[in-house]
């Protein structure tokens, strides 16, 4: 793993097992069902759904929402390395392995069935996001830093239909996608990049909203479903900026300072609450206001909170 993805990984307290020594441990190949798994079909059916990754031990969760404090998940799937990047169109569940450069697709509602595997054409797998028929899939690629974007439903062998290049070898890039429009955002160069869909090849940003660079964090995205609100993670600063849509040159962000054990990472928004990895799984109540705390918290204590998505 590159230094800057080691310090990633301390600075955001995932602790990634390749950096920190915990690659020994290989994930079990089954689903592991907290209720029985006709209850957690049950259960997932009945209610929108959040899912977490933890990328050290190898897991994630999958909760009803609305979320309560110290609730415990309906089902854990241990099956995939290294699980960071995580997104769902309400149809699908796309998790990606960053270790192995893997997509594990799942049905939702989500039970205890196994997802499929497809290759990602990446290594070192940061981000994922799903909208309008296509998956966009952020990691290392031969030409450094990529973005590529898939047709769904995904078939095994299928190329890319587009790909974004042109980003540091040494970066770690997150993507969102919300109404035809493409957020990429670069830990090292401090931008969120907004393309506008289809996406081609080598398309370069309609605009670029200015964030801050960082050397020891990475960056999370999110926007919100009527495409108003776009949410930055700044993970070795501690904090998530809003900023309004559209964005207009120069607006400045609402800035929540996150205070935890560790700087906030993935991000997801749903209803009316934002989700937030920082160590532990937070919820904010939105709109997002400075100096809010959140209302809702689960502890991780076996885990690296790392990725979040939230269905509805």
């Amino acid at each position: 793993m590159s230094g800057v993805k080691c310090c990633f990984a301390l600075a955001s307290a995932l602790a990634l097992a390749a950096c920190a020594g915990n690659g020994a441990g290989s994930p079990l190949p089954q689903s592991e069902a907290i209720l029985s798994p006709a209850l957690a079909a049950t259960h997932a059916s009945q209610k929108p759904q959040l899912f977490v990754t933890s990328a050290a031990p190898y897991f994630f969760d999958a909760y009803a929402l609305p979320l309560r404090s110290h609730e415990r998940p309906s089902i854990r799937e241990t099956g995939i390395n290294e699980p960071v990047p995580i997104a769902n169109d309400d149809r699908m569940l796309y998790v990606g392995s960053f270790e192995d450069g893997k997509i594990y697709a799942y049905d939702l509602p989500l039970t205890a069935k196994r997802g499929n595997a497809f290759p990602a054409g990446l290594g070192d797998l940061s981000g994922l996001a799903v909208g309008e028929d296509y998956l966009y899939v952020a990691g290392e690629g031969p030409r450094g830093e990529e973005v590529l974007a898939y047709r769904l439903p995904l078939i095994a062998g299928e190329k890319p239909s587009a790909a974004v290049t042109g980003f540091a070898n040494l970066d770690f890039l997150n993507v969102a996608t919300r109404n035809r429009t493409l957020y990429i955002a670069s830990t090292t160069s401090g931008t969120v990049g907004v393309y506008h869909l289809p996406l081609v090849d080598g398309a370069r940003p309609d605009y670029t909203i200015e964030t801050v660079p960082q050397d020891d964090g990475a960056t999370g995205v999110a926007v919100d479903r009527t495409g108003k609100h776009l949410y930055v993670s700044m993970c070795e600063f501690g904090d998530i900026y809003d900023y309004q849509l559209p964005y207009h040159r120069g607006e400045k962000p609402t800035i929540l300072e996150v205070e935890s054990e560790s700087g906030p990472y993935g991000i997801a928004v749903g209803t009316d609450r934002l989700f937030v990895t920082a160590g532990s799984l937070l919820a904010y109540a939105l709109p997002l206001k400075p100096g809010a705390m959140p209302e809702t918290t689960v502890p991780f204590a076996r885990g690296a909170a790392a990725g979040v998505s939230a269905s509805l």
